[in-house]
């Protein structure tokens, strides 16, 4: 069963999808959950509030450094014209950069109000 999951979410060719992608993914849902929910499912301690805020935090420096890493293997498989590879890989490392600036930011920010609180 596992061997048949992971082999249908790899295409033909292509890099697989890392299981650390899942891993990381799964733990950004549950923090996200926990902290829409927290009142309401689990008793509010601000150990358990700094622990889903420490585990988001992390899972928001890992899910899009994951992410690029994966688009950027699956680009370099990808077999079309020269000129829209280029264009693609081009366009690729604007998104990028335009996004490496507010993730950064956040994932500052994150990390002085880790150690402020």
């Amino acid at each position: 069963m596992s061997t048949w999951f992971w082999q249908w979410l790899r295409l033909p060719g292509w890099p697989p999808v890392p299981r650390s992608l899942w891993l990381a993914l799964g733990c950004f849902l549950l923090c996200q959950l926990n902290m829409l929910f927290y009142k309401e499912l689990w008793i509010h301690t601000p150990q358990a509030e700094r622990l889903f805020a420490t585990g988001i935090w992390l899972t928001t420096v890992l899910v899009p450094a994951q992410l690029t890493w994966l688009a950027w293997r699956w680009l370099d498989v990808w077999q079309g014209p020269v000129v829209a590879r280029g264009v693609v890989k081009g366009l690729f490392w604007l998104a990028v950069g335009l996004g490496a600036i507010p993730w950064l930011l956040l994932v500052l920010v994150g990390w002085y109000y880790a150690l402020v609180s």
